[in-house]
């Protein structure tokens, strides 16, 4: 018996060293693609990355004015958090992995990994990795806001009524892919921030 579990084990480290090896020599050369933070802004944790597109650039731009502003518009900051979201989560064509999430910063703490769970089984689940940015899978490019509308609402969170914000929002891709354009968003502070704590799909 002892023979033979070691041959089995000898076996089975052969067979990871020659895959290692295999997908060392394949992949020789290839650039690995990094998403390195770029910008941040002061007193909240949302941080722009050289992967964003152009339409998340412009937004976080917006919002950190803002954020920056004396006297906070807490209905524009609702929006801009909306808007982003949707820049960030339905935009699937700049995610390294399945595991690559977008809008994450934007979604309530409580609220987190469930949000992540749900969203590798749904919309992120067929998304194949782009390590080496070779990746020749089609996938889904937010291209434009095309209207959003905000208004103030009650939220049932924990058995608490909460004020909260109501968010509507439409949006356009690239390329007509077959993937949702739009949703209700519904945001509510969270300490200093302004979170999502549900999506009503539409």
């Amino acid at each position: 018996m002892k023979k033979k579990s070691i041959v089995i084990i000898t076996i089975l480290i052969l067979l990871v060293g020659a895959a290692t090896c295999y997908f060392m020599y394949n992949n020789k050369g290839k650039k690995v693609v990094k998403n390195e933070q770029v910008d941040s802004i002061k007193g909240y944790d949302y941080k722009l990355y050289n992967n964003s597109t152009k339409l998340y650039k412009e937004l976080y731009g917006e919002l950190k004015k803002v954020l920056e502003d004396k006297e906070l518009d807490k209905e524009k900051y609702a929006e801009l958090v909306g808007e982003m979201f949707v820049a960030d989560f339905y935009n699937l064509d700049n995610k390294v992995t399945n595991h690559d999430i977008g809008g994450v910063e934007f979604v309530h703490s409580t609220m987190l990994d469930n949000f992540k769970e749900k969203a590798q089984d749904t919309i992120y689940k067929y998304v194949k990795a782009d390590v080496y940015s070779d990746r020749k899978q089609s996938l889904p490019v937010v291209k434009k806001i095309e209207d959003v509308q905000v208004e103030k609402t009650i939220f049932n969170m924990n058995n608490q009524s909460v004020d909260a914000y109501k968010v509507s929002i439409s949006w356009s891709y690239e390329k007509d892919l077959g993937y949702q354009t739009k949703a209700t968003l519904i945001l509510v502070e969270e300490d200093n921030k302004i979170s999502l704590v549900e999506i009503k799909e539409e």
